[in-house]
């Protein structure tokens, strides 16, 4: 005698969700969606900063690693074009340039003038200003057009104003200071980031 399959047998049902069940997940999904978003886009906006501030921090980096090797001075400025100094106007998150620094002059334009590596602006929402002062009113060495680092490594500002610990950039999003990073050059040319920034636009 045939038997017949379980589920053609008599008195069987094909077992699924019903509607009361289904509306229930949807619910309590948007709950846990609800509890969950804000962290997510906390934790993306940090991963966001600290990418632009570790690549920002290689930047500096390679063009004290140049000067060092080519027994030379090595600029590193703002730039919107790509190709020349930005002096007085712009921003640093716009993007800048490092250059072999011939004259120098710090604007990268100069006679034997060499331009060694090109840096797009940051991501839309952040901003990247240099440290001129802090919440205190304390006023620190100017890098507001560009930084140098000289053949031995050492660092100066954009009025050939040797560098101390405080001067540095402050790199932001939309969030207070308290999210965004401090990027610090010292007078040897060493490069360091903390927490949090000292002040943010």
């Amino acid at each position: 005698m045939n038997k017949q399959p379980a589920f053609l047998m008599k008195g069987s049902r094909n077992k699924g969700f019903t509607l009361v069940e289904l509306i229930v997940v949807i619910v309590f999904m948007g709950i846990v969606a609800a509890i969950a978003g804000p962290s997510l886009n906390t934790i993306i906006k940090n991963s966001q900063l600290t990418t632009q501030a570790n690549d920002f921090v290689a930047s500096l980096n390679f063009a004290r690693a140049e000067a060092v090797s080519r027994g030379a001075w090595v600029t590193m400025c703002r730039s919107i074009n790509g190709s020349d100094c930005n002096t007085g106007t712009g921003d640093w998150e716009e993007g800048w340039i490092v250059c072999h620094d011939e004259t120098p002059f710090g604007d990268c334009d100069g006679a034997g003038d060499q331009l060694l590596r090109v840096y797009d602006g940051l991501d839309p929402g952040i901003t990247l200003r240099n440290t001129t002062e802090d919440s205190g009113g304390n006023t620190y060495v100017t890098m507001d057009d560009f930084v140098r680092f000289g053949p031995l490594g050492q660092a100066v500002g954009s009025t050939n104003e040797t560098l101390d610990s405080n001067t540095g950039f402050n790199l932001c999003d939309s969030r207070d200071a308290s999210f965004g990073y401090k990027v610090s050059i010292i007078a040897t040319g060493r490069v360091t980031t903390s927490k949090p920034a000292d002040v943010c636009p």
